[in-house]
C-alpha cells in the first residue's frame, strides 16, 4: 500500500516522495521504493534528519527501505547503529557507509499491541568509525508514525471499594478506564461482555475532546449494591470490526462500618498457662464517623461464639475509631471447642455506633 510522505530536514537532506510500507502478515510482499536520505552535517553539533510515515500496523513488522547517502566527511558504523526502542530492527548488506557513498537499509517497525498512543516515534543513531571520532557528532534520523489498530487501556484492572452506612446507602462507587484507540478499532462500536454481577455496573463511554485517539470509561456502581463477601468476574471490552478484545478483572467488595481484623487469631498461652488468649482490634470505618462529636467514647457491645460455646472477649482499650479486643479461653473451653482441630471459626456478634454486624474469623492454637 502506498503512503506518501512529506519531508522535514533539521541539519540533514531528506528527499522523501513517496514510499512503500509493508505489514508482514497482510498478503504478499510488494516491491518497496527506497526514500532517499541525504546525510549532510549543516552544523558541528546538530545532524538530524526527520521521516515521517502516513500509518503503520500495530503489533506486526512493518518494513520500509532508506536509502542513505553519506555526504559527511566520516564513514557510519552500519551494523552497531542504536535505536531508541528493540521494536526498530535495521537489515543492510554494508556494515561501514563511507563518505560519499548511498545504500539501502531495511528498517522493521513493530509497535507493541499495548502501545497508548497514536503517534509514535523512534530514533535511530549512526556512530563515526573515524580514528577521530570525537570531533563528528553522532547522525540520527527522527522516525514518526500515525499507528493504526491502536488498542489498549489503563488500568488493566478494576477493583469496587466501598464502606457505606445507612446513611451513604445510596452512594455510588466510579473507576474510570482510559481508552486509547486509533482506526480501524472505533470506541462507538465496542461491546461489553461479561458476568452477571456486571448488570448492576453501568458504563458509560466519554470520547475524548482533544484527541480523538483517547476516550473514558466510566463505570459506576451502587455501594451497598456490591456485596459484602466480595466478588470476581471478567470484562471484555470487545471490538467487533477487528474482532479483537481486552479483557479486564473486575473486582468489588463492601467493607462493613465495623469489622474485626486480622482474619487469623493465634490463640497462645498466657503467664499463668492456665488459659490461652488472642488479640484482635475491632475497627470502626464509617464514611461520616469524622463528622460526629467524639467527646465520648463508645464502646462496643461485643460478643463471640465458636458454634454453640460462648467465648469470653472483652474491649480492653477504647478509642473513637478502634478498639483492641482480647479473646480468652480456659483449659474446659479448650478441651470442648478444639477436641479434633487445632483451628475453628469464631464468630463475633458486634453492636457499635448504632451499627451490628457479624464477622467469622479463624481462630487457631499456635503450636511452639
Amino acid at each position: 500500500m502506498l503512503r506518501n510522505c512529506r519531508h522535514l530536514c533539521v541539519g540533514v537532506l531528506a528527499c522523501i516522495v513517496a514510499m512503500n510500507v509493508h505489514a508482514e502478515g497482510k498478503g504478499d510482499k510488494p516491491r518497496l521504493h527506497p526514500v532517499r536520505v541525504v546525510l549532510r552535517a549543516e552544523s558541528p553539533f546538530n545532524v538530524t534528519g526527520t521521516v515521517k510515515i502516513k500509518d503503520i500496523d500495530v503489533g506486526v513488522d512493518n518494513i520500509i527501505l532508506l536509502r542513505l547517502v553519506n555526504s559527511s566527511a566520516s564513514p557510519l558504523d552500519l551494523r552497531n547503529a542504536n535505536t531508541s526502542c528493540g521494536c526498530v530492527k535495521l537489515s543492510s548488506e554494508l556494515s561501514v557507509l563511507p563518505p560519499n557513498k548511498e545504500c539501502d537499509l531495511e528498517v522493521r517497525l513493530h509497535p507493541e499491541r499495548s502501545y497508548k498512543s497514536s503517534s509514535w516515534q523512534q530514533v535511530i543513531s549512526f556512530e563515526s568509525l573515524d580514528s577521530d571520532r570525537d570531533k563528528y557528532p553522532p547522525v540520527s534520523i527522527m522516525l514518526y508514525a500515525n499507528l493504526s489498530g491502536v488498542f489498549a487501556i489503563e488500568p488493566r484492572r478494576v477493583l469496587f471499594l466501598a464502606t457505606p452506612d445507612e446513611r451513604a446507602a445510596s452512594a455510588s462507587v466510579v473507576r474510570e478506564i482510559e481508552v486509547s484507540a486509533t482506526p480501524p478499532v472505533v470506541p462507538e462500536n465496542f461491546r461489553f461482555v461479561g458476568g452477571d454481577i456486571l448488570n448492576l455496573v453501568d458504563i458509560e463511554l466519554i470520547a475524548g475532546e482533544r484527541d480523538p485517539s483517547r476516550s473514558m470509561l466510566r463505570m459506576t456502581m451502587k455501594a451497598n449494591e456490591i456485596p459484602v463477601e466480595g466478588f470476581h468476574t471478567n470484562l471484555s471490552i470487545v471490538d467487533p470490526v477487528t474482532k479483537r478484545s481486552l479483557v479486564v478483572p473486575v473486582s468489588g467488595i463492601r467493607r462493613p462500618p465495623v469489622r474485626v481484623v486480622p482474619s487469623l487469631l493465634m490463640l497462645q498461652p498466657t503467664d499463668s498457662e492456665k488459659s490461652l488468649s488472642a488479640f484482635a482490634l475491632l475497627v470502626c470505618a464509617s464514611l461520616d464517623l469524622a463528622s460526629e462529636e467524639n467527646e465520648v467514647e463508645k464502646k462496643p457491645f461485643i460478643t463471640a461464639r465458636v458454634g454453640k460455646t460462648g467465648i469470653p472477649v472483652e474491649v480492653i482499650h477504647s478509642t473513637p475509631k478502634v478498639c483492641r479486643l482480647k479473646v480468652t479461653i480456659d483449659v474446659a473451653t479448650r478441651a470442648k471447642v478444639f477436641s479434633e482441630t487445632t483451628s475453628v471459626k469464631c464468630v463475633f456478634d458486634i453492636l457499635w455506633r448504632g451499627t451490628r454486624h457479624q464477622q467469622s474469623v479463624d481462630l487457631k492454637i499456635s503450636i511452639p
